[in-house]
């Protein structure tokens, strides 16, 4: 019981204590302000319960985080790592190696050079996007790509 309860309790002893009774108009007005004081200390002792359940689910909650954030972390650091061990040319020579044909043009927008292979094109694509800048560029080709 919390404290407000037993404060609620006390002031009903120590109204039946004086013998306060519902027999005048002051005496019920006091029963009834006890009675409320009562059920508001009740309540107040409910909200209490709730909330420590809440604390203890946000710890938990924040402990999650805590350890996804380390794991994120930890990570990107090793992504970072590795990133540091790899050759971009080395890339770039296994992409050449991969495609038989190849076209590539640079991008109006950024000046940064666009590779495709028009075996992966259809027939109805009418734009490729640059990896580097996003810019939507119209292909137009004087003949069939299937040719």
């Amino acid at each position: 019981m919390g404290y407000l309860s037993e404060k609620a309790a006390y002031l009903k002893g120590l109204a039946e204590g004086l013998d306060v009774g519902n027999d005048t108009k002051e005496g019920k007005l006091l029963n009834a302000i006890i009675e409320m004081l009562d059920e508001v200390a009740l309540e107040v002792d409910d909200m209490v319960i709730i909330q420590e359940d809440m604390q203890e689910q946000l710890d938990v909650v924040d402990n999650d985080l805590s350890d996804l954030e380390d794991a994120f972390y930890e990570l990107d650091e090793d992504l970072d790592d590795l990133d540091d061990e790899f050759d971009d040319d080395d890339l770039e020579e296994d992409f050449d190696e991969e495609w038989d044909e190849e076209y590539s043009f640079e991008c109006p927008k950024c000046g940064d050079v666009v590779h495709f292979n028009p075996e992966l094109i259809d027939d109805d694509v009418k734009f490729i996007v640059c990896p580097n800048c996003g810019t939507k560029i119209e292909l137009e080709f004087d003949c069939d790509l299937d040719e």
